[in-house]
């Protein structure tokens, strides 16, 4: 039934593929008003499939959840709550579940069935020229009336229900537009279903994923997940304990213009070290599908159609093409992170929540939280720009909050996606190079540039897992990297004109 999986070439063979040039990235201050233009594509089916057999159990450790959150930058944080409250029944403790009116900012977290989801308002922080209220506008332009499919659609979090009509149900009832699909899944020859919703004035879009549906629906030539029975037996598992209104995450899912390489940086760096469980590129998608070691349960979905697909679904012809429109996205987001973000002690943009959070080494960690320590390491010998701050609860928000507690925020290279990690760290190198967490603004001088990794922390750096299994993925890192010619140890200071928006 099945084609043996192809693993995806290491790009060696196609540097051109891999690297945009300096010109195609600095051409993004002309973002504003690019991204508005739409256009729909046609589907097409996968052209490899997965090497393994529908999966027979589904068991899911989510108390290990590797994967914490995902989180929205938004102009309006109360209309995620609003979603999540009406349609995802989400809840919250004392201080969560409700609008928080934090310094500088409003922020909004709930809890779904395996993971949160946060809004986040920090109007502090640069945006640079595109407002993140301006981009949620070009965003509802482009998935419009929901009536045909749109690459923006991709920017999604996927949850496997036990009733799809149910959900359909209540998202009608609130008022939400949705796009029905059917596709059939070759991993056990069998159709299945989505309803893909964007919470309107955000760039949320959630896709409901089920086994039946009884309402109309569009053909998706396409599988939206990877072995979806795995899921349906996760529910069979449950047994009484799955009602119509239970969910479970099993995706997130991000457009990118070089989808294989994001599944490439993902396998080959160890800053969150993954599996590639399927890959797919030609016809009018390329799909690239990862899990995280400690995490097989949740999917990584990178999707990209090419250039030159032509729009569909009754689409207008005259709007901009899927493939231009992310990379202008991508690219935007590489050029402000290297105006912003100066050093690992200062600077940020409100593009950065933009995130899922994430727990690594979770599994080996008691209480889900693993150490950060092999990752200074890593971040140390391959100069990757970062942020870091230590989580120390002075609004006094969470009873018990952990004062060890850090974040790491840092971007993917071409993609410009950003991460969070979440954990703790040993290393006296965080404790004297780290700020409180702010969602306020900060002021960078050049004295702000000191605080990196050098070769006089060596004695205080842990030693590195294994250089045999370090990974090289300089294929395009150099390329796009803003720290591409710094000299070991350094950052590259942003130019001085950074106050003037990109």
């Amino acid at each position: 039934m099945s084609a043996p999986y192809q693993p995806i070439d290491d790009g060696s063979g196609r540097p051109g593929r891999r690297r945009r040039a300096a010109g195609a990235l600095l051409a993004c201050a002309a973002l504003v008003g690019a991204i508005v233009r739409t256009t729909g594509v046609p589907w097409a089916p996968p052209s490899a499939l997965l090497e393994a057999t529908p999966t027979a159990s589904a068991s899911m450790a989510v108390s290990m959840s590797a994967v914490q959150k995902m989180t929205w930058a938004s102009s309006k944080p109360s209309l995620g709550l609003r979603f999540a409250q009406n349609v995802l029944s989400a809840t919250g403790n004392t201080f969560e579940g409700t609008v928080q009116s934090v310094p500088c900012a409003e922020q909004v977290k709930v809890v779904t069935a395996n993971l949160q989801m946060h809004w986040v308002n920090a109007t502090a922080r640069p945006s640079g020229v595109l407002s993140v209220e301006a981009f949620e506008a070009l965003f509802a332009d482009r998935v419009g009336d929901h009536s045909s499919m749109d690459i923006f659609f991709e920017f999604n979090i996927g949850f496997f229900v036990v009733d799809l009509d149910y959900f359909a149900g209540r998202l009608e009832a609130h008022g939400y537009a949705y796009l029905p699909l059917r596709w059939h899944s070759a991993w056990d020859n069998a159709t299945y279903y989505s309803i893909l919703a964007n919470v309107p004035g955000t760039t949320t879009v959630v896709e409901f994923i089920g086994a039946a549906f009884g309402g109309p629906t569009s053909e998706s030539r396409t599988a939206r997940l990877v072995d979806p029975a795995r899921y349906a037996a996760y529910f069979d598992d449950l047994g009484d304990g799955a009602t119509a209104e239970s969910y479970v995450c099993a995706k997130l899912s991000f457009p990118s213009t070089y989808p294989d390489y994001a599944s490439l940086w993902m396998r080959q760096r160890q800053y969150m070290t993954a599996t590639e469980i399927y890959g797919s590129a030609g016809g009018d998608e390329s799909r690239y599908v990862l899990t995280l070691e400690g995490e097989s349960f949740l999917q990584w979905h990178w999707v990209m159609y090419p250039p030159g697909s032509e729009a569909g679904n009754g689409a207008s012809t005259t709007l901009k093409a899927a493939h231009e429109a992310v990379q202008e996205w991508e690219d935007y987001l590489s050029l402000l992170t290297a105006h912003t973000v100066v050093s690992p002690n200062c600077g940020f943009n409100q593009y950065l929540d933009f995130h899922p959070g994430i727990y690594p080494n979770a599994e080996g960690a008691a209480e889900g939280v693993g150490t950060l320590d092999d990752i200074l390491y890593q971040f140390a010998r391959d100069k990757v720009n970062f942020r870091i701050f230590h989580a120390w609860d002075k609004q006094h928000l969470y009873a018990n909050a952990s004062n060890s507690t850090l974040y790491i925020y840092y971007t993917m290279p071409l993609t410009g996606r950003a991460f969070q990690l979440i954990g703790t760290a040993s290393n006296p190198w965080f404790r004297r190079n780290t700020k409180p967490w702010t969602l306020c603004s900060e002021s960078c001088t050049s004295e702000s540039n000191h605080a990196v990794p050098t070769d006089a922390d060596s004695g205080h750096l842990p030693e590195p897992p294994s250089t045999s299994t370090a990974g090289d993925v300089t294929d395009g890192i150099e390329a796009a990297s803003p720290n591409a010619s710094a000299t070991a140890g350094a950052y590259v200071a942003p130019p001085s004109n950074t106050s003037t928006p990109i």
